[in-house]
């Protein structure tokens, strides 16, 4: 099962659709369904679990990248650390 091990962090109405729609577009990407804000705990009514999360990813498979989008995750102190812990490299 592919984890994203690229994550493209914006801030609301900054333009982070449109860059995710272009770089979707490339062969060597998979791109995650938009904002499943995973890390962002405080935004989340429900948290997944880390099977829910990677499960987003199944479609990946030979793409170089695997990259989830999620503009909340600069609204929350916590979630670098959660991300680094998820992802170290």
């Amino acid at each position: 099962m592919r984890r994203p091990d690229f994550f493209l962090v914006g801030a609301p109405k900054c333009r982070t659709s449109v860059f995710s729609h272009y770089l979707g577009q490339r062969p060597d990407v998979f791109l995650g369904p938009k904002e499943p804000h995973y890390f962002a705990l405080e935004f989340r009514a429900r948290p997944l679990s880390v099977l829910q999360y990677v499960a987003y990813f199944d479609g990946a498979t030979t793409e170089g990248r695997v990259v989830e989008a999620s503009v909340r995750y600069l609204c929350c102190r916590s979630t670098p650390g959660r991300t680094k812990a998820f992802c170290p490299d």
